[in-house]
Protein backbone atom coordinates (compact mmCIF):
# COMPACT_ATOMS: atom_id res chain seq x y z
CA UNK A 1 0.00 0.00 0.00
CA UNK A 2 1.25 3.43 -1.04
CA UNK A 3 -0.40 6.82 0.41
CA UNK A 4 0.43 10.10 -0.56
CA UNK A 5 1.72 12.41 1.96
CA UNK A 6 2.14 15.79 -0.68
CA UNK A 7 1.79 15.04 -4.26
CA UNK A 8 5.57 15.30 -4.47
CA UNK A 9 5.90 12.64 -1.25
CA UNK A 10 5.18 9.02 -1.17
CA UNK A 11 4.88 6.45 1.97
CA UNK A 12 4.67 3.13 1.62
CA UNK A 13 4.72 -0.38 4.29
CA UNK A 14 6.59 -2.00 1.20
CA UNK A 15 10.05 -1.52 0.69
CA UNK A 16 8.95 -1.04 -3.50
CA UNK A 17 7.71 2.59 -2.53
CA UNK A 18 11.33 3.75 -2.86
CA UNK A 19 11.43 2.65 -6.17
CA UNK A 20 8.62 5.55 -7.33
CA UNK A 21 11.41 7.89 -5.94
CA UNK A 22 12.17 7.68 -9.69
CA UNK A 23 8.89 9.28 -11.14
CA UNK A 24 9.28 12.96 -12.15
CA UNK A 25 7.96 15.42 -9.63
CA UNK A 26 8.36 12.87 -6.93
CA UNK A 27 11.65 14.09 -4.47
CA UNK A 28 10.78 11.56 -1.43
CA UNK A 29 10.10 8.41 -1.20
CA UNK A 30 9.72 6.43 2.22
CA UNK A 31 9.68 3.16 3.71
CA UNK A 32 7.20 3.09 6.78
CA UNK A 33 8.92 -0.17 7.93
CA UNK A 34 9.12 -1.62 11.57
CA UNK A 35 12.24 -1.25 13.31
CA UNK A 36 13.36 -4.92 14.93
CA UNK A 37 13.05 -4.30 18.73
CA UNK A 38 16.59 -5.64 19.39
CA UNK A 39 18.20 -3.25 16.52
CA UNK A 40 16.03 -0.20 17.85
CA UNK A 41 17.92 -1.45 21.19
CA UNK A 42 21.47 -1.85 19.66
CA UNK A 43 21.50 1.39 18.12
CA UNK A 44 19.90 3.31 21.34
CA UNK A 45 23.26 1.87 22.82
CA UNK A 46 25.39 2.94 20.01
CA UNK A 47 24.23 6.42 19.90
CA UNK A 48 25.02 6.61 23.62
CA UNK A 49 27.99 5.22 24.47
CA UNK A 50 29.81 5.55 21.50
CA UNK A 51 31.47 8.88 19.45
CA UNK A 52 33.26 7.45 16.24
CA UNK A 53 31.50 7.02 12.83
CA UNK A 54 31.93 4.76 10.09
CA UNK A 55 32.66 5.93 6.49
CA UNK A 56 33.53 4.07 3.66
CA UNK A 57 33.46 3.53 -0.27
CA UNK A 58 31.80 0.12 -0.92
CA UNK A 59 31.04 -2.18 -4.14
CA UNK A 60 27.39 -2.89 -3.40
CA UNK A 61 28.03 -6.45 -4.64
CA UNK A 62 30.50 -7.12 -1.45
CA UNK A 63 28.78 -5.31 0.84
CA UNK A 64 27.78 -8.76 2.94
CA UNK A 65 31.39 -8.99 3.40
CA UNK A 66 33.05 -5.51 3.67
CA UNK A 67 29.94 -4.42 6.53
CA UNK A 68 30.85 -6.51 8.58
CA UNK A 69 34.36 -6.40 8.79
CA UNK A 70 33.67 -2.41 8.38
CA UNK A 71 31.36 -2.47 11.50
CA UNK A 72 34.11 -5.18 13.31
CA UNK A 73 36.11 -2.22 13.21
CA UNK A 74 34.31 0.50 14.94
CA UNK A 75 34.97 -1.06 18.80
CA UNK A 76 30.79 -0.56 18.79
CA UNK A 77 31.26 -4.64 19.62
CA UNK A 78 31.63 -7.90 18.58
CA UNK A 79 30.57 -9.54 14.93
CA UNK A 80 27.44 -11.07 16.69
CA UNK A 81 26.19 -8.32 18.90
CA UNK A 82 26.54 -6.31 15.60
CA UNK A 83 24.88 -9.20 12.82
CA UNK A 84 21.83 -6.91 13.70
CA UNK A 85 22.79 -3.23 12.60
CA UNK A 86 25.28 -4.92 9.87
CA UNK A 87 22.01 -6.86 7.95
CA UNK A 88 20.19 -3.87 7.73
CA UNK A 89 22.82 -1.74 6.64
CA UNK A 90 23.78 -4.18 3.88
CA UNK A 91 19.78 -4.26 3.17
CA UNK A 92 19.83 -0.76 2.83
CA UNK A 93 23.13 -0.58 0.62
CA UNK A 94 21.89 -3.19 -1.77
CA UNK A 95 18.37 -1.24 -2.07
CA UNK A 96 19.93 2.03 -2.80
CA UNK A 97 22.25 0.11 -5.53
CA UNK A 98 19.27 -1.43 -7.37
CA UNK A 99 17.71 1.96 -7.81
CA UNK A 100 20.90 3.65 -8.91
CA UNK A 101 22.66 1.02 -10.98
CA UNK A 102 26.04 2.05 -9.13
CA UNK A 103 28.88 -0.13 -8.22
CA UNK A 104 30.30 2.07 -6.12
CA UNK A 105 28.65 3.94 -3.46
CA UNK A 106 29.56 6.10 -0.44
CA UNK A 107 28.47 4.35 3.34
CA UNK A 108 28.14 7.23 6.63
CA UNK A 109 27.18 5.25 9.36
CA UNK A 110 27.71 8.39 12.45
CA UNK A 111 26.75 9.29 15.62
CA UNK A 112 25.73 12.68 15.61
CA UNK A 113 25.83 14.82 18.98
CA UNK A 114 24.89 17.96 17.30
CA UNK A 115 22.62 20.03 15.06
CA UNK A 116 24.34 19.49 12.19
CA UNK A 117 22.86 20.64 9.18
CA UNK A 118 20.77 22.62 11.31
CA UNK A 119 19.45 24.65 8.14
CA UNK A 120 16.73 23.84 6.05
CA UNK A 121 18.22 22.81 2.51
CA UNK A 122 18.40 21.00 -0.54
CA UNK A 123 21.29 18.29 -1.25
CA UNK A 124 23.84 18.47 -4.03
CA UNK A 125 23.75 14.76 -4.84
CA UNK A 126 21.17 12.99 -7.42
CA UNK A 127 19.23 10.28 -4.48
CA UNK A 128 20.21 10.18 -1.04
CA UNK A 129 19.06 7.43 1.54
CA UNK A 130 18.60 8.42 5.04
CA UNK A 131 17.82 6.19 8.03
CA UNK A 132 18.11 7.70 11.48
CA UNK A 133 18.07 4.59 13.61
CA UNK A 134 18.43 6.13 16.91
CA UNK A 135 17.02 9.33 18.05
CA UNK A 136 14.61 11.63 15.36
CA UNK A 137 14.58 11.14 12.34
CA UNK A 138 14.91 13.68 9.62
CA UNK A 139 12.68 16.72 9.07
CA UNK A 140 11.33 17.66 5.83
CA UNK A 141 8.49 20.46 4.23
CA UNK A 142 5.96 20.42 1.64
CA UNK A 143 7.17 21.88 -1.16
CA UNK A 144 4.12 24.38 -0.96
CA UNK A 145 5.89 25.26 2.76
CA UNK A 146 8.99 26.09 1.22
CA UNK A 147 10.39 29.79 0.06
CA UNK A 148 13.31 28.18 -2.22
CA UNK A 149 14.66 31.96 -3.00
CA UNK A 150 15.51 31.66 0.51
CA UNK A 151 17.69 28.26 0.60
CA UNK A 152 21.35 28.66 1.74
CA UNK A 153 20.92 32.50 3.67
CA UNK A 154 21.63 30.92 7.29
CA UNK A 155 17.30 31.87 8.26
CA UNK A 156 15.05 29.14 8.58
CA UNK A 157 12.46 31.50 9.34
CA UNK A 158 12.68 33.05 5.84
CA UNK A 159 12.44 29.44 4.65
CA UNK A 160 9.58 28.38 6.46
CA UNK A 161 6.20 29.63 5.21
CA UNK A 162 3.88 27.55 8.47
CA UNK A 163 6.31 26.61 10.65
CA UNK A 164 3.22 24.10 11.91
CA UNK A 165 3.81 21.77 9.02
CA UNK A 166 7.36 20.61 9.46
CA UNK A 167 7.06 17.08 9.15
CA UNK A 168 9.34 14.17 10.70
CA UNK A 169 10.60 11.06 9.05
CA UNK A 170 10.18 8.81 12.22
CA UNK A 171 13.39 6.46 13.64
CA UNK A 172 13.96 3.92 11.96
CA UNK A 173 12.12 4.31 8.28
CA UNK A 174 14.15 4.28 5.29
CA UNK A 175 14.25 7.40 2.91
CA UNK A 176 15.22 8.32 -0.38
CA UNK A 177 15.83 12.00 -1.27
CA UNK A 178 16.01 13.02 -4.69
CA UNK A 179 18.63 16.40 -4.55
CA UNK A 180 18.73 18.72 -6.96
CA UNK A 181 21.36 16.67 -9.90
CA UNK A 182 19.22 14.26 -10.20
CA UNK A 183 18.18 14.74 -13.98
CA UNK A 184 15.37 17.17 -14.59
CA UNK A 185 14.91 17.68 -11.18
CA UNK A 186 17.02 21.25 -10.67
CA UNK A 187 14.67 23.31 -8.89
CA UNK A 188 12.83 20.82 -6.97
CA UNK A 189 14.85 18.67 -4.80
CA UNK A 190 13.25 17.83 -1.15
CA UNK A 191 14.20 20.13 1.49
CA UNK A 192 15.09 18.63 4.53
CA UNK A 193 17.45 19.70 7.98
CA UNK A 194 18.57 17.07 10.51
CA UNK A 195 16.29 16.89 13.77
CA UNK A 196 17.63 19.35 16.39
CA UNK A 197 19.19 17.50 19.48
CA UNK A 198 21.35 19.79 21.34
CA UNK A 199 19.21 21.46 23.35
CA UNK A 200 17.73 18.73 25.02
CA UNK A 201 21.55 16.33 24.73
CA UNK A 202 20.19 13.96 22.47
CA UNK A 203 22.03 12.02 20.21
CA UNK A 204 20.99 10.06 16.76
CA UNK A 205 22.84 6.90 14.72
CA UNK A 206 22.26 8.48 11.05
CA UNK A 207 22.92 6.09 7.82
CA UNK A 208 23.38 8.02 5.09
CA UNK A 209 24.30 6.06 1.72
CA UNK A 210 24.96 8.47 -1.40
CA UNK A 211 25.99 8.15 -5.06
CA UNK A 212 29.40 9.44 -6.25
CA UNK A 213 29.60 12.59 -7.84
CA UNK A 214 31.72 15.79 -7.99
CA UNK A 215 29.88 15.89 -4.30
CA UNK A 216 32.00 13.30 -2.56
CA UNK A 217 35.99 13.48 -2.02
CA UNK A 218 37.60 10.99 -4.48
CA UNK A 219 38.44 7.18 -3.12
CA UNK A 220 38.45 4.13 -4.17
CA UNK A 221 35.97 1.35 -3.60
CA UNK A 222 36.22 -1.19 -1.03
Amino acid sequence: MTAVLQKHALTGINYDVLNEIGRSGINLAIWHRQQEAALARLCTDIAAKHDNDLCLYIDPEKSDVTIPMALAGTGWGCETRLKPLANDVIRAVQIFARLTGDYRLHVDLSVIRTDACRYFHVDNVGLRLLCSYAGPGTEWLDNANVVRAALGLGDNKAVLRDPARIHHMPTGLIGILKGERYPGNDGNGIVHRSAPILRCAGRRLLLRIDQPGPHLPPAEPT
